[in-house]
């Protein structure tokens, strides 16, 4: 509540911000008694899996435009 007792709403940036905070809290409590190489290979696990999928994505999506015979395929 405010100061003269009216109710402030938050944005959505400031759940965005508390949910960020939550995950990393997490993270913390479930890894941080783990040692520091077994953080970083989680973490290059994690990050070889989001670009992986990244990659995935792109290759479907240059095949479906491929197959399709769009113009947008034969600029790219």
């Amino acid at each position: 509540m405010s100061a003269t007792g009216e109710l402030v709403l938050a944005s959505r940036w400031d759940a965005v911000f508390d949910v960020g905070h939550w995950i990393v809290a997490g993270l913390r409590i479930a890894f941080g008694s783990l040692p520091e190489w077994a953080k970083l290979a989680f973490a290059a696990a994690v990050f070889l899996t989001l670009l992986g999928g990244w990659a995935h994505s792109r290759r479907r999506r240059r095949q479906v435009l491929a197959a399709s015979g769009s113009d947008e395929a034969r600029v790219r």
